[in-house]
């Protein structure tokens, strides 16, 4: 077992310990009129959302065929930006990058059939304005089947791995704000190796990892 391995099954143990407890809700509804402003079109969709997004919410939107794909994929930046003020116009930009729709529509159909390294190339080849790798991941962790997410590999994530894990990833770069099929497929299988030894769900995984990520790394941590 690596260093970072035992690391995570402490991680693992404590999270369990205390109750396996989700991410907390956050209250986005603040910015609620910049996303209407900025994405006209999602209007309706937009105000029907609830106040605090969590990541419960997230995957029963995605799993919700009642909901297009582009719904998803709104609701999944909504709550990826959070309270991040820019997060709209970003977003707006992606909207109007070409070939937007069939991007995402295409990226959608290859996570709904549980190929997320498919999908992750795909969108790695067929780039949408704004839409870098942190912000496809949380894009594809969500739309892939519950039973078996794909983890989300954003900056937190990226620090706590570029700290404790490079001998683990030999040879790979760990720069999570690069398109690289070779980065995401390497943390990709490390993280359901790790995930399956412990009998827990890849997603829960990255979520403990994210959490402590977040009291180290985040600009926000005391």
């Amino acid at each position: 077992m690596s260093d970072a391995e035992a690391k995570i099954s402490k991680l693992i143990s404590q999270w369990q310990k205390a109750g396996s407890a989700p991410q907390e809700a956050f209250d986005w509804s603040k910015s609620r009129d910049n996303w209407t402003r900025d994405l006209p079109q999602m209007r309706k969709f937009i105000e029907s959302l609830p106040k605090s997004l969590d990541r419960t919410f997230l995957r029963e939107v995605a799993q919700n065929q009642d909901f297009s794909p582009i719904e998803k994929f709104t609701a999944t930046m909504i709550w990826g930006y959070g309270d991040v003020g820019y997060g709209s116009y970003r977003v707006k930009k992606m909207f109007n990058s070409l070939d937007f729709v069939r991007k995402i529509e295409n990226s959608y159909l290859m996570c709904h059939s549980n190929e997320p390294l498919t999908a992750y190339s795909y969108l790695s080849k067929n780039k949408i304005e704004q839409l870098g790798p942190s912000f496809g991941t949380k894009w594809i962790s969500f739309v892939t089947p519950p039973h078996s997410p794909a983890p989300i590999y954003d900056s937190l994530i990226g620090s706590w791995f570029s700290t404790f894990a490079t001998t683990d990833f030999e040879g790979v770069s760990l720069n999570p704000e690069v398109w690289s099929l070779k980065t995401y497929s390497s943390y990709f299988l490390w993280m359901n190796k790790v995930a399956n030894k412990h009998s827990i769900k890849c997603d829960d995984l990255e979520l403990v990892i994210f959490q402590e990520a977040s009291n180290l790394f985040s600009k926000k941590a005391n």
